[in-house]
């Protein structure tokens, strides 16, 4: 595993050597377009809209749109000369509750491991932090962006870091139509409790595989071989029409997802 960041964690007086490492990785299959009659991959070019010709990428500079087809231009010289935050050390600003975290605020997650000479000072912070119920909340600069971070323990002794996303990256549901005050049956809400309980199951990841993925890859393998590949007919669920009834039909389905 290549690490992706390199500097030190400030933990009060405390400086603690790390390097952190994607936690996570995409298995999305990547498909491209191709020309349909000689199979040449597709490109896109970089044009000009006024002078209407292609571009090179040393004449291409950043730009903010304040209004419609007015531009701040902006080179990496500026952007270069911005101050860059927290920089190689990230100083913990406080220790918070992660139950007190919305999930919608979590976006990347990332291994932290300590460096050289760091390891005492590693332990020392994870095992305070799980001893109090906490996790460090703190800014770090990862690729040239600032971001908002939380650091907890995680699985039997590393730590994670996670960044989150900034309070006004995060958009509000009150324009939407929401159901606040409904009333249901007290026979309905019996069953889709005893529906949840039904379907109730410890966290397995693993348990819940993706069929389109394993399908999209049998497929492919299928075409490399020359071979026809089955299409299974895909259903429709039946429209509800009777709340009470869906409900205690679900009840008598297993619990299993497949």
């Amino acid at each position: 595993m290549r690490s992706i960041w390199k500097g030190s964690l400030g933990f009060g007086l405390v400086v603690i050597p790390v390097r952190l490492y994607a936690a996570t990785e995409s298995r999305e299959l990547h498909l491209h377009y191709l020309h349909r009659a000689d199979m040449g991959r597709i490109q896109y070019r970089k044009f000009c809209a006024v002078c209407d010709a292609e571009v090179e990428r040393e004449d291409i500079v950043l730009g903010y749109e304040y209004e419609p087809g007015a531009y701040v231009p902006l080179t990496q010289a500026d952007l270069d000369a911005l101050p860059a935050g927290p920089g190689h050390t990230v100083e913990i600003a406080a220790f918070v509750d992660a139950g007190e975290i919305d999930p919608v605020y979590y976006h990347k997650a990332y291994h932290v491991e300590p460096g050289t000479g760091g390891e005492r000072a590693y332990a020392l912070l994870r095992d305070a932090m799980a001893e109090a119920g906490r996790s460090a909340l703190c800014r770090v600069v990862l690729r040239r962006k600032p971001s908002l971070a939380v650091v907890r323990r995680y699985g039997t002794g590393n730590l994670l870091m996670e960044t989150l996303h900034d309070p006004d990256e995060v958009r509000s549901p009150d324009e939407l139509a929401i159901p606040q005050e409904v009333e249901a049956l007290e026979k309905e809400r019996s069953l889709a409790r005893a529906l949840v309980d039904h379907l109730a199951a410890p966290f397995d990841p693993a348990a819940y595989p993706d069929p389109y993925r394993a399908a999209l890859n049998q497929l492919i393998a299928a075409r490399i071989e020359g071979a026809q590949v089955a299409r299974p007919r895909a259903t429709e669920p039946a429209p509800v029409r009777d709340l009470m009834a869906a409900l205690e039909a679900s009840l008598k389905q297993p619990a299993t997802i497949h």
